[in-house]
């Protein structure tokens, strides 16, 4: 029997060979003929298999003599020649950009899309082959990306650069500048020839001189690598915010699947309707999927949003452009090395890019929060100034390090979404430019104060916290001896329009200052008092000594005040909007001037004016450093009564029963209330979250029906007693 199988093992290796090899000498014969034709030498017709894709060249024009053939065979049909890349190609064997196996002999073994060694790439989709090599090209800033091109047509530049062939003597070729650093004074090189000096004098040629521009041409000029489409693709990918659900090189989210190597998969690998009918490969799927994805899925969860059909065309070649080869050759490509060796980023790292491709599809383009189908997921409004003028950056930080879960926000730490620390707090300062821009202090001090103005002003964003007539309430009262002597305007000033991160005092950067000039007023009035004619700028105190009042302060303030300042029982002073607004002598006037007070109102025993300076000086120095406000003082209050002021008010009806499990965010889930502060929950509660459902109290006509400060601290001890404080 062992004859017999070595009998069958022949004729499955030999016959189909012989068979094969009787289409591909056809072929060959043929395309020599048509070289003879052409007054040409005819070429060996024996295929070589001792190179990965040679033998792709019995049908397709041999890469070895293009120039030859290209001209001579141009008008032949199925040994047409190759059009124009970045490089030559005939560097790298034929699958490299094209897919497939590349040692087939038989036309539809060779096109097979389903074959094992993985498709091969259909027409109009061959851009994609570049991904084999260039994985890391730059995709900038898409809307700056998108600026340039639009000033790349409107001032004609394709008509010297587009041409591949165009004299290096007239700016030579820009079609695939992209895959080298681009230099970023090329505006000058117009004029004057940077090594002769001489002028150049290009006719028709009007100069660029606006910087906004020149940065916009130059990030378009980043993008060409000589494969538009792809070029077009990968920028809708980030520009989209594909990023914030699926992973690319490690970096990206998790909510969709991760999309490394997607380019290289088989047709089979891909799930087709039971009821589908048309053709089954990669590209059709993709492209099918991007259009209606619950057509494809009925469980997907990502949403149709990609409607226009060049733009689907142009996704489709990028997906199937992550592809990455491993190959030595495609090791070379300059972006490669430049993300692989130095640890470049294919992607700028200003916030606002960074935002854009991972933040926008939810949030929306300008951060004022989204709701879409399927899933029915709101994300938040985090540009209002509601939000940024309650939460700190620490905030902002941890939210974007740690993610919401249970919202669908991942976390994008480096170990788990891939961003650094140093992106992060990039996304953080994009953030903070949508808050308005204060109004000066002296602007504020030449106001005219309108008492009428300043009372309503107070009643409506000041009245919940601090009390009807400054009594005091969740927050501190203006009526105290020590603050009527200490407070000057700036102080109010500073201390409204910056708030207090950490705690209940939001940020009123929006104010005009009329507006701050009345309500400054009106507190001075409430306090019974005028602006004290103590100048604390000049107040002989002493500098202190931050390492000894560390000491200090644990001894003499953290009772009251938390650990560094955060806030307890007493108000929160270590945070740099406290810091800023008081300073030093404020604080050790206040302890001097008896305003401190235990729990039975006595005041504190004295301490020495040396001993007070060391801590002052102590919490100035630690204010400067980020992370001293997430714990913040805390609430005091009722969890039960808490429970039933939650559901009469309707909070549970978003929320849920137990903080985690209704349509609106996640407040009772350890990852929140671990960064979350007292103060900003009860703050939330009093000003509402514009740009989301949550209603503003007491003034809002949908909101609550007026909750006095004690009742906001019994629903604040309420969610926390769902979940213990870390």
């Amino acid at each position: 029997m062992a004859w017999f199988a070595r009998v069958v093992l022949f004729a499955l290796v030999v016959f189909p060979t012989v068979v094969v090899s009787q289409e591909w000498r056809e072929l060959a014969e043929r395309r020599n003929g048509l070289r003879r034709a052409k007054g040409l030498e005819p070429l060996s017709v024996t295929p070589s298999a001792s190179k990965p894709g040679e033998r792709c060249t019995v049908c397709h024009v041999d890469q070895r003599l293009i120039d030859d053939e290209s001209v001579a065979l141009a008008d032949s049909g199925i040994f047409a020649p190759h059009p124009w890349i970045s490089h030559s190609p005939t560097d790298f064997p034929c699958q490299s950009c094209h897919g497939g196996d590349g040692t087939q002999l038989d036309r539809d073994a060779a096109h097979l899309q389903s074959g094992a060694w993985g498709a091969l790439l259909p027409r109009g989709t061959y851009q994609a082959g570049c991904g084999s090599c260039h994985s890391a090209t730059s995709v900038a800033e898409p809307d700056r990306v998108l600026r340039g091109e639009a000033l790349y047509r409107e001032r004609q530049c394709g008509k010297c650069h587009d041409d591949p062939l165009a004299r290096q003597s007239d700016g030579g070729p820009l079609t695939s500048i992209g895959m080298y650093p681009v230099d970023p004074s090329w505006p000058q090189w117009h004029r004057v020839d940077p090594v002769s000096g001489v002028d150049r004098g290009f006719i028709g040629y009007v100069g660029v001189d606006n910087e906004d521009d020149q940065l916009a041409l130059t990030r378009y000029l980043e993008t060409r690598i000589g494969a538009p489409q792809l070029e077009n693709g990968k920028l809708l990918f980030h520009r989209r915010g594909c990023r914030s659900c699926h992973r690319v090189d490690d970096i990206g989210g998790d909510i969709g699947p991760a999309l490394d190597g997607i380019g290289a998969r088989r047709s089979q690998e891909f799930d087709f309707p039971p009821s589908w009918e048309g053709e089954r490969s990669a590209s059709v799927w993709l492209a099918e999927y991007l259009r209606d994805p619950r057509a494809m899925n009925p469980d997907a969860t990502m949403p149709g949003v990609h409607r226009i059909r060049g733009e689907i065309d142009d996704l489709v070649v990028y997906l199937l452009s992550l592809r990455r080869s491993d190959d030595p050759l495609a090791r070379q490509a300059p972006d490669r090395l430049r993300k692989e060796l130095f640890g470049g980023r294919e992607y700028e790292t200003s916030g606002r890019n960074l935002y854009q491709m991972f933040c926008s599809s939810c949030h929306g383009p300008s951060g004022k929060g989204s709701w879409f189908e399927p899933t029915a997921n709101s994300a938040s409004a985090i540009t209002h100034a509601d939000f940024l003028g309650i939460v700190s950056d620490d905030f902002l930080v941890a939210t974007i390090e740690l993610g919401r879960r249970g919202r669908g926000m991942p976390g994008w730490a480096s170990e788990s979404g891939g961003l650094s620390a140093r992106e992060i707090r990039n996304i953080v300062r994009y953030l903070r430019s949508f808050e308005p821009k204060e109004p000066s202090f002296e602007e504020v001090a030449a106001a005219s104060a309108d008492p009428v103005l300043g009372a309503t002003l107070y009643a409506i964003e000041c009245r919940a916290c601090h009390g009807a007539t400054s009594e005091g309430g969740i927050a501190p009262s203006h009526r105290s001896p020590a603050f009527r002597a200490l407070a000057t305007d700036r102080f109010l000033y500073e201390s409204i329009v910056h708030g207090r991160p950490g705690t209940g005092m939001p940020a009123y950067r929006e104010f005009r200052p009329t507006e701050l000039a009345s309500l400054i007023k009106t507190l001075r009035e409430m306090a019974e008092a005028p602006a004290p004619d103590l100048d604390l700028l000049t107040l002989d105190v002493p500098l202190g000594d931050p390492i000894q009042g560390a000491k200090d302060y644990g001894e003499h303030c953290t009772s009251c005040h938390g650990t560094a300042g955060s806030g307890g029982v007493g108000p929160a002073i270590g945070n740099w909007a406290f810091q800023r607004a008081a300073g030093k002598t404020f604080v050790i006037e206040t302890y001097r001037r008896a305003r401190c007070r235990d729990e039975s109102g006595k005041p504190p025993p004295p301490v020495g004016l040396g001993r007070l300076a060391n801590a002052a000086a102590y919490l100035d120095m630690n204010s400067r450093r980020s992370g001293t406000t997430l714990r913040g003082p805390r609430a005091v209050g009722d969890a039960k009564l808490g429970r039933e002021l939650y559901e009469k008010n309707g909070c549970a009806d978003c929320h849920g029963a137990r903080g985690v499990d209704g349509a609106g965010p996640a407040i009772a889930h350890p990852d929140f209330l671990s960064i979350a502060t007292d103060g900003q929950i009860q703050a939330t509660i009093v000003r509402g979250h514009r740009g989301t459902p949550m209603p503003r109290q007491p003034d809002d006509p949908f909101g609550f029906t007026g909750l006095s400060g004690q009742e906001v601290n019994h629903i604040v001890a309420f969610v926390r007693s769902l979940t213990p404080r870390r």
